[in-house]
């Protein structure tokens, strides 16, 4: 979606007795190039300041993160009213402190976090002023002129530092429980931490259970305690990770550190503080966030480490998982400061131009490029005959059964040889006949019914020991001839003579070998009970099969998913009834098409049952219309109609409904009257085949899923 430039509109001057920003003035111009003195990220959202004290936000505003009024995305800068002098958000809530030392926050506001008003828009914190403001997911700290530190929000796990813990929401600031004061402070997820300003000395509080706090133990605090004797100079906080800068330049980080983001590889994970990389004593910034972290050297280099799965780390050449620092892509010639979103990253260089670069869904990076919200062909793709669809990939076969892709693919999801994201279609590696797509793999089923299998398992689910295959490999050839195949975190397919097979994760017993344990993993496939199988589904915790005996569904069953009316597991094929047709499986849903009727059960939290509520449904329950194919998602499903026209339902957050719009539905809305071949859907994005071989796509296109031709990397520079 494109919109113009928004100027934020805050509403009136006060709101129940709150102070709230007034409006922003009317003749508000887009900023130039340059210029920009600060920067914060969000989870899919962006602030910056200027070096006029102007403040600009752009991305997500579902639950007025931006300030921007009713406006749920905004793909370019927005200015919102006031003088500013610092800017700090999380996840989706943001605050800033004016040239006045005046706080406010909006945005998420659960445990009022954001403060005593709704969040919709600016309110002013009590106290100050302020200096320094940074917010954690529930919680938010703030450091006053006179150094001591103020938090409020969530205390659950002594996040508030005021000694009491337990309380489930501070309404108003509350000082941390010290006599210390303070010049620098950090927070993570759930915790905080302070540098004194007189000994320079580093002390962490609030949830600890992951060493976070390195006080060499990995319990919650609900003061301030002391991490060790050493001068600090910064400190910042991840989801369960911290990382400081020593008074000497040398930099450390501890906590959880299985996504690299502590930046050793050796002891990922530590209680105390330890070197990050060579211990160098060239650093001079730090920045963390949920799994990746980024510093800067005296040489004005940035370097980043973590979790890549997005681009979030600025070089295409590195892994999605890289766990030690790497000087990410050329940019400016240094760089200022910088800030790390959840799957994007931002910097001011010295020029003061702001670059980004990561995902895209929701305009968070600023480039004019959000959310597509009405199916938009994609121009390079070819004729096809089939298409598929998983979390943030797509790819299409043509007439020859030859594969094109596009999308992520930092787990080698795309089966092209390499770990580079795909904006445009790219022919890939292999022909077949079929295809399907899982998270992070993919098979196609070939010429000699043979499975040729792509992509990184997690949990043995397309090879044993999780060996990564990033092109296509014939998987499971003693089972061949395959005549069906579905993937999530487990595998089940039907092979020769009709026999289910299952493998991959069974904690709730989706593989149906009859065991559900926490943390099993059956790595060779396991013929299932109940005869020849005609087709198979699965979603992240059950399985569903047909036979000519009718519908078994087994797992997980806590959302109704088995669809045998009751809510317990079960380990082995349960029948759901006599009925037969083809199911299908995403998430906690299942779904089957009984000739032209089509029924689903389970989870239904955001509509994605279509059948006119939220509640979740034990048995199966029967859609308006008549049907002749289904495309199902975690929280959103398309379908084609038996006259041709396409429909969607469910959750609505990116467009994915292709209705025009961020509205969700609860049962089947007409998205198309064109004429369709076969849709297909990922997490938050959706394609379609029309019946001229056209390809079509809607939705998210963070990482390139849509298609569209304008994957920047690694940055895109703003405005």
């Amino acid at each position: 979606m494109r919109l113009a430039l928004l100027v934020v509109l805050a509403g009136c001057d006060r709101l129940l007795g709150l102070d709230t920003v007034p409006p922003a003035p009317a003749d508000a111009a887009p900023p130039e190039v340059g210029h920009w003195s600060q920067v914060a990220a969000g989870e899919a959202h962006t602030c910056a300041i200027r070096d006029d004290a102007t403040l600009w936000c752009w991305g997500r505003n579902d639950v007025g993160q931006i300030a921007a009024g009713s406006a749920i995305e905004v793909d370019a800068p927005a200015q919102v009213a006031g003088s500013w002098q610092t800017i700090a958000t999380t996840v989706e809530t943001t605050c800033g402190i004016q040239t006045d030392g005046t706080l406010w926050c909006w945005g998420m506001n659960l445990y009022k976090s954001a403060g005593p008003g709704t969040g919709a828009m600016p309110t002013k914190i009590d106290g100050g002023p302020y200096v320094e403001v940074v917010v954690g997911y529930f919680h938010t700290c703030a450091l006053d002129t006179g150094h001591h530190v103020w938090c409020w929000g969530y205390d659950g796990n002594g996040e508030l530092g005021d000694g009491s813990a337990g309380g489930l929401e501070g309404v108003t600031p509350r000082q941390v429980a010290t006599d210390r004061t303070f010049e620098r402070i950090g927070t993570g997820s759930s915790h905080a931490c302070a540098i004194t300003d007189d000994d320079h000395t580093l002390w962490c509080w609030g949830y600890g259970a992951f060493g976070q706090q390195g006080t060499g133990d990995a319990v919650s605090h609900p003061s301030p305690t002391q991490v060790d004797d050493e001068a600090w100079s910064e400190v910042a906080g991840g989801y369960y990770h911290t990382c400081g800068l020593l008074s000497d330049g040398r930099l450390r980080c501890w906590g959880y550190g299985f996504k690299g983001q502590t930046g050793n590889p050796l002891s990922p994970s530590s209680y105390v503080p330890q070197p990050v990389g060579v211990d160098s004593d060239q650093w001079t910034h730090v920045y963390a966030i949920s799994e990746h972290t980024c510093a800067t050297q005296r040489d004005g280099s940035l370097w980043c480490w973590g979790e890549n799965d997005n681009m979030q780390l600025a070089n295409p050449a590195t892994p999605v998982v890289d766990p030690v620092p790497i000087m990410v892509a050329p940019g400016p010639a240094s760089w200022l400061t910088v800030a790390l979103g959840y799957y994007h990253t931002c910097g001011i260089g010295d020029d003061h131009a702001l670059w980004c670069t990561g995902n895209e869904s929701g305009g968070r990076i600023g480039d004019g490029h959000g959310s597509v919200l009405v199916p938009e062909p994609v121009m390079n793709a070819p004729v096809a005959t089939q298409i598929a669809a998983a979390n943030d990939q797509t790819c299409v076969l043509d007439a020859n059964g030859a594969r094109w892709c596009w999308g992520a693919n930092g787990r080698g999801q795309l089966g092209d040889g390499s770990l580079v994201p795909r904006d445009r279609p790219t022919k890939m590696r292999a022909t077949g006949t079929s295809i399907v797509l899982g998270d992070s793999t993919g098979c196609l089923l070939d010429a000699s019914m043979h499975l040729q299998c792509w992509g990184t398992s997690s949990y043995d689910e397309i090879d044993d020991m999780n060996k990564p295959h990033y092109v296509p490999y014939d998987m499971q050839p003693s089972i061949a001839p395959w005549s069906a195949i579905a993937i999530t975190t487990h595998t089940c397919g039907i092979g020769n003579m009709g026999v289910l097979y299952c493998w991959g994760y069974s904690e709730h017993g989706e593989v149906g070998a009859g065991a559900g344990i926490p943390g099993l993993t059956y790595s060779d496939p396991t013929p299932i009970a109940g005869g020849m199988y005609t087709s198979v589904a699965v979603g992240d915790t059950q399985t569903c099969g047909t036979t000519a005996g009718g519908t078994y569904c087994w797992g997980y069953n806590y959302w109704g998913e088995l669809g045998n009316g009751t809510q317990s597991p079960s380990y082995i094929p349960s029948q759901v009834d006599t009925m037969t047709g083809p199911v299908f499986a995403a998430g906690s849903v299942s779904c089957q098409l009984v000739g032209t009727t089509l029924r689903c059960w389970g989870l239904n939290v955001d509509g994605e049952l279509g059948v006119g509520d939220v509640t979740l449904r034990k048995v199966p329950t029967d859609l308006p219309g008549t049907w002749r194919q289904l495309a199902l998602g975690r929280t959103h499903a398309c379908a084609i109609a038996t006259d041709g026209t396409a429909w969607c339902w469910g959750r609505n957050r990116y467009g994915e409904l292709g209705t025009g719009d961020f509205h969700p539905a609860l049962s089947p809305v007409q998205m198309s009257t064109a004429q369709w071949l076969q849709l297909a859907v990922g997490d938050t994005h959706s394609c379609g085949v029309q019946t001229d071989g056209s390809v079509w796509c809607w939705g998210n296109n963070g990482i390139g899923q849509l298609g569209r031709d304008h994957l920047r990397l690694p940055y895109f520079r703003l405005p």
